[in-house]
């Protein structure tokens, strides 16, 4: 095995960021571990040790100008001593690499949670829609996610409609012969929640200006090396809230539910902090837009307290600007110059916080919340 050692000095604070983007310069990487100011990577035999430290090193120079996420505000005591993050089977079951599903009284944490969160999408006048899970590649495209952040899809495919395919499927399951009898994908599993919503007002001319809501799963690819990190999942629960408007009226409405929010948290007894912080781009070209972020405070997140000075995002406040309006020929009547803006909260995220802080005892949780 060959062992490459990368110094990240400037960057040691943020190691777990740098090992979460790592892992993505080459699928010949086996292992990454901190060491002092190093990274230790871990290459197979045979894999070419100058290509892929040369990658590394082109992800670690974009990523040395990012900001550390800002504290806008804390809430509750983010200084508890005694935390839980080993939930019994019958509350959480672990099936493999970024697989949970949630069980008993775990799952009417999630109601809870789902039914809060519909409630505040609902006091703005929401209108509330289904959407299926499954999304074209070309709606994914238009959104210039495939640019952006290629690293989180996940593709669908079927079997070629051929009847000596179809026979070979069943033998062909167990090794790389899959490949050769199924049809390049086309549809994704969403990696965002609002993708859905773009789509189906695409080439509309709404009234007024709108917010939306719906219930949705999304799907990410974290990378084989973060599925240990405490809540990243694979698939899971978004309960969405979009906003369509002018620039003030997407503000307000961000604001507005920020609030509600931060009202929960102290109600709930939720340590957790609001942040000013970037989506966590991959690519090289891609990574400037994390500062852009930062600086126009677009993406905001709500943060829940789950170890001594460890996080997890449960909620996400992001401004749009037109970046789905004007590809989607979205229209706001009377407005000239249409945005959008959504708020997503990542449902199961929100039980493992709750359980991280408040504990596994559903008796306990009975003294807070009203199951």
């Amino acid at each position: 095995m060959i062992r490459m050692k990368i110094p990240i000095a400037e960057q040691a604070e943020a190691a777990d960021d740098l090992v979460r983007l790592v892992g993505f310069a080459s699928e010949k990487i086996v292992s990454i571990e901190t060491l002092g100011e190093d990274l230790v990577v871990s290459l197979e035999e045979g894999a070419n040790e100058e290509d892929i430290g040369s990658k590394i090193k082109r992800i670690l120079k974009h990523r040395s100008s990012s900001s550390p996420p800002a504290v806008i505000c804390s809430i509750g005591e983010t200084r508890r001593e005694r935390f839980c993050t080993d939930f019994p089977e019958q509350l959480v079951k672990r099936y493999g690499n970024g697989l949970i599903g949630l069980k008993g009284e775990a799952l009417r944490l999630f109601d809870y949670f789902n039914e809060r969160f519909r409630a505040f999408a609902l006091e703005a006048e929401a209108v509330e829609n289904q959407y299926p899970t499954l999304l074209p590649i070309s709606v994914l495209d238009k959104t210039g996610y495939l640019r952006t952040s290629p690293q989180y899809s996940m593709y669908v495919c079927h079997p070629k409609e051929d009847v000596d395919d179809l026979l070979l499927t069943s033998k062909a399951a167990g090794d790389k012969r899959i490949k050769e009898i199924i049809h390049e994908p086309e549809h994704v599993l969403s990696p965002a929640a609002c993708f859905h919503c773009y789509m189906d007002l695409e080439k509309t001319e709404l009234a007024r200006p709108s917010v939306f809501t719906f219930l949705q799963k999304v799907f990410r690819h974290e990378g084989r090396m973060n599925w240990r990190g405490f809540g990243r999942l694979c698939d899971y629960h978004v309960r969405e809230i979009v906003f369509i408007g002018d620039d003030r009226f997407v503000r307000k409405k961000r604001s507005e539910c920020i609030e509600k929010v931060k009202q929960l948290a102290e109600e709930l007894s939720i340590a957790s902090r609001l942040c000013v912080t970037s989506d966590p781009f991959v690519v090289p070209t891609m990574q400037k837009f994390k500062q852009i972020q930062m600086e126009e405070e677009s993406k905001l997140e709500l943060q829940l307290a789950y170890g001594k000075e460890q996080f997890l995002a449960t909620a996400s406040f992001n401004l749009h600007g037109a970046a789905f309006t004007s590809p989607f020929q979205i229209q706001v009547k009377h407005i000239p110059h249409a945005v959008t803006g959504c708020i997503g909260f990542g449902l199961e995220r929100w039980v493992l916080g709750f359980m991280a802080q408040h504990g596994t005892n559903p008796n306990d949780w009975k003294k807070i919340i009203p199951l």
